[in-house]
């Protein structure tokens, strides 16, 4: 990061990629197979429980952190033969397809989100003619509170915690979703905008663990970690061809001031 160097840069996010395939598919798959393995479902004790404290945990975590400073090992071994099991495993079965599929789109809008949620509203706030910097920081733990508040709503929701309740919930979440997305990108109130992405914060909080418990429920255990980093594939060719067609500063359309594609002066590169 702190390199001039442009392949340095490259090498950079190329770790960076594996680093962040590792952290999203091999722990989940360890705690869903000593959860089953040590058959703590027998306990009580609900795996889907347990992802939306993980989630809430974790927006907790990201509060704290968001605050204004103005001062066992798996015998798996990666083969041909381990990413043949995996694909044949994606492609023969239509729900655990649809998850991949919604994994990439609603996975890849989030990081989208993530590059450009401050340009959005520093873009609507310009627009008012206002220079006052925004709270960053503060904005940023208003979203993690959001974000905490929907996997609290998927805990009390989900009752029952069977695929079809938490398959409702995902559906939900992604129309939602779909929905502030739509709106982030016509509205031109900065108010009217932040409640927006917090809404779609709220709903990254549901999605998680809603997603979690899923894939725990239709992927076995013993292709579970492959499985897992396959469906990481196209989220990050999804993410780079969106931001291929990315249009950043005074090239963006001005009849669309406010889009979340339009970086405003001086935003983040």
């Amino acid at each position: 990061m702190l390199s001039d160097s442009l392949l340095v840069l490259f090498f950079g996010r190329l770790t960076g990629g594996v680093s962040t395939t590792l952290l999203f598919s091999v722990f989940e798959a360890w705690m869903i197979s000593t959860y089953h393995e040590q058959g703590l479902h027998t306990s009580g004790l609900e795996l889907s429980t347990v992802f939306g404290n993980m989630t809430t945990l974790s927006c907790m975590v990201a509060i704290a952190s968001g605050n204004e400073n103005f001062g066992k090992r798996s015998s798996e071994q990666t083969s041909l033969q381990d990413l043949k099991s995996g694909l044949s495993a994606i492609l023969g079965d239509a729900k655990i397809m649809s998850l991949g599929i919604t994994s990439c789109v609603f996975e890849g809008t989030m990081y989208l989100f993530i590059f450009f949620w401050s340009a959005a509203l520093a873009s609507a706030r310009s627009q008012v003619g206002s220079t006052d910097d925004l709270p960053f920081g503060l904005i940023f733990s208003s979203f993690m509170c959001a974000m905490m508040t929907g996997s609290a709503i998927f805990t009390l929701q989900t009752s029952t915690k069977t695929v079809q309740s938490t398959t409702d919930m995902l559906m939900t979440v992604t129309l939602v979703v779909a929905c502030c997305l739509s709106l982030a990108a016509m509205l031109q109130n900065e108010h009217l905008l932040f409640w927006a992405l917090c809404l779609l914060e709220g709903c990254v909080g549901a999605y998680f663990p809603s997603m979690a418990h899923l894939k725990s429920e239709l992927i076995e255990d013993g292709i579970r970690g492959r499985v897992y980093s396959i469906l990481r594939f196209p989220l990050n060719v999804f993410v780079v061809v969106a931001h291929s067609l990315d249009v950043e500063g005074k090239q963006a359309p001005e009849s669309s001031p406010s889009s979340l594609t339009q970086t405003s002066s001086g935003g983040n590169n």
